[in-house]
C-alpha cells in the first residue's frame, strides 16, 4: 500500500479565529491524526470538536487574500444540547381544516 505525502500549511486556531503560521510541512501517512483537515469546512468542524490549537490544511485550500478567518460564525449545537431543549408543541389543527386545504 502506498503512503500519502501531502504538503500542508500549519494553521493556528485561537479564540474563534484561524491564521496561517507560515510553516509548510509534508505529512506522510495514511492518517496523520485528528488535527489534519481536508478543507475549510473540515477545519471549522474540527475546531468545534477539539478547540484551540494547531491544525494542518492542504496547501491551496486557504482562501486567497485572507490573513485570518472566523471559525465561530457557524451556528450549530451539539446533540446533547438539542435533546435537552424543550420540544415545540404541534399546532392543534382540526382534521376537517386539513382535509379542506388538501382538496
Amino acid at each position: 500500500m502506498e503512503r500519502i505525502a501531502r504538503l500542508c500549511e500549519e494553521v493556528r486556531a485561537y479564540a474563534g479565529s484561524a491564521e496561517r503560521t507560515g510553516l509548510v510541512i509534508e505529512l506522510r501517512a495514511l492518517k496523520v491524526g485528528k488535527r489534519r483537515c481536508t478543507s475549510i469546512r473540515d477545519l471549522v468542524r474540527k475546531y468545534k470538536l477539539y478547540g484551540d490549537g494547531l491544525f494542518y490544511l492542504p496547501v491551496g485550500h486557504w482562501p486567497s487574500r485572507e490573513t485570518a478567518i472566523e471559525l465561530d460564525n457557524v451556528k450549530w449545537i451539539g446533540i446533547t444540547e438539542a435533546f435537552s431543549r424543550p420540544h415545540r408543541a404541534k399546532d392543534d389543527v382540526p382534521a376537517e381544516v386539513v382535509c379542506d386545504e388538501l382538496s
